[in-house]
Order: C-alpha cells, then sequence, then structure tokens
C-alpha cells in the first residue's frame, strides 16, 4: 500500500543582481513524498537553491501597462475580422459542407451554389457569397476541413474527383 504525505516546504535563497543584500523566500510546494514497504520512511529533507538570474523588480502597474500594450499591438496585428463572412458564417459552412459530401466539383460548384443559396441570401450579397465560397473551395485542404465539419473520408473522396 502506498501512503502520501506533504514534502516540507522548499527554501529558495534568492540573489538579486542588483542588489547585494540576500532575501531568503519560502515557497511552498504541492510535491508529494510517497512511502511504500519498497523504500526508507525518512521524509526528504528541506533543499536550498541559490538562485543567481536576475529576478524583475517591476510594480503591477507596470506590468499591467505593458500587458494593455502588448495586447493592443497583438490585436491590430491581426486585423478586424470580416464582417461579411461573420454575417454568413453558418451558410458558408453549410454550403461547403454539402458541396463536398455531394461531390460536387470545383468547376459545377458555382451554378450549384447558385441555386442552393437563391432565396436564402439577398440579391446584393450573392456574387460576393459566391467569390468566398469560391476562395474557401480552391483553399480547403486537410488542417481546415474540421472548421467546416467534414470527415477526413469525405475530403478525399471530394478531392479524388474534383476537376
Amino acid at each position: 500500500m502506498i501512503e502520501f504525505t506533504q514534502v516540507p516546504l522548499v527554501t529558495i535563497n534568492a540573489r538579486l543582481a542588483d542588489s547585494a543584500s540576500e532575501k531568503s523566500t519560502r515557497v511552498p510546494e504541492s510535491i508529494l513524498e510517497f512511502s511504500s514497504p519498497f523504500l526508507s520512511q525518512n521524509p526528504l529533507p528541506d533543499i536550498s537553491y541559490r538562485v543567481t538570474e536576475e529576478l524583475p523588480n517591476i510594480s503591477p502597474e507596470l506590468a499591467y501597462t505593458r500587458s494593455a500594450q502588448r495586447y493592443t499591438a497583438i490585436r491590430q496585428s491581426l486585423g478586424d475580422p470580416d464582417p461579411f463572412r461573420l454575417k454568413y458564417r453558418s451558410e458558408i459552412g453549410t454550403v461547403i459542407r454539402e458541396i463536398v459530401q455531394q461531390g460536387v466539383s470545383e468547376a459545377e460548384a458555382e451554378n450549384w451554389t447558385a441555386q442552393r443559396i437563391a432565396d436564402e441570401i439577398p440579391a446584393g450579397d450573392r456574387e460576393q457569397f459566391l467569390t468566398t465560397i469560391r476562395v474557401e473551395l480552391r483553399c480547403l485542404h486537410d488542417g481546415n476541413i474540421a472548421r467546416f465539419r467534414i470527415r477526413p473520408g469525405e475530403f478525399t473522396n471530394w478531392k479524388s474527383g474534383r476537376g
């Protein structure tokens, strides 16, 4: 039978590179020691580590400001989502999935899609919708078929038959 006991706190002596003073910090560890008839029953001793890395001394306000600036930069680099694709996200997914599942070739896909969406998509958005479907079909590959809930076997069959 294996029994678990809590290991004592580990003492970490952190040396700050910019300061000559040494600080001792007690850090709780969630490491569990186990004992069994095959191992000795002695608990692990306290372990001291000497850290010589420079520990950043950053205020919470500065950390928050840096984080906000980083988030803003990343958000701007990604750009805004396409409002048309957001508006017709489910319709685009449904049409792409049906084209693949029914084995419609890329050459026939535009006519098939035009008939399929005649009642669902307003006349002003149909041309852009057809262009979006054409682009999505050309960019379809094994790595993005899950977005349209297409099985790998369905995609392989469609890809082998398209022309």
